[in-house]
């Protein structure tokens, strides 16, 4: 590891801390970043409609969240194993970016 590059421990789950102004607590959620090559361009495109459990950011980017038991059956098929790729490693949301990285684990799809 070069001398610039400093490893972070994040919490596995979600934390709550306070803020130092008006101690307010503010819940932090850790997302798993990873490459927007896990999804087809297709699902990309589905999530860009998806709006009550994802948020488009560009063209190849997107935050998505876990989704209920009940509605994992209307999630295309490479994106609900991103989701459950996820959430066995306890996160709840997924941040696909264009240059996010690559996880040997999981499918790879052509832009």
């Amino acid at each position: 590891m070069s001398a610039d590059k400093k490893v972070v421990k994040l919490p596995k789950r979600a934390a709550r801390i306070t803020h130092p102004v008006d101690r307010k607590e503010i819940k932090v959620t850790v997302a798993l970043v990873l490459s927007s090559a896990h999804v087809s361009t297709q699902t990309m495109e589905w999530i860009g409609r998806a709006d009550a459990f994802a948020f488009a950011k560009g063209r190849f980017g997107a935050f998505v969240h876990r989704v209920t038991q009940e509605s994992e059956s209307l999630l295309p098929d490479d994106l609900y194993t991103v989701l459950t790729f996820a959430s066995r490693r306890g996160f709840s949301w997924v941040r696909f970016d264009v240059s996010g990285p690559v996880m040997r684990e999981l499918p790879v799809y052509p832009r």
